[in-house]
């Protein structure tokens, strides 16, 4: 699988997002961020999707990287509509 984040506009400082494969003996897939060179970004990984479908925050994200996040440092997530 493959994911693109779309950069509108060459003048925008944006991270990309990959998902990373699972470490060894996980199912798990992380969403990371990475530089421009592909390299993780320290405190880069953003969300943890389950194999069961959990989708877990993780804490303490960069900053840097242009999320709003919570007093834990976790990516803050609205319900459809707020």
């Amino acid at each position: 699988m493959q994911l693109r984040i779309y950069n509108e506009g060459a003048d925008k400082k944006m991270c990309t997002l990959r998902l990373m494969r699972p470490p060894k003996g996980t199912d798990d897939i992380i969403v990371v961020a990475v530089d421009s060179n592909g390299e993780h970004k320290i405190s880069g990984a953003i969300l943890r999707i389950r194999a069961n479908g959990t989708i877990v925050r993780c804490k303490n994200v960069a900053d840097d990287i242009g999320f709003e996040l919570d007093s834990s440092g976790s990516v803050v997530i609205n319900t459809e509509g707020e």
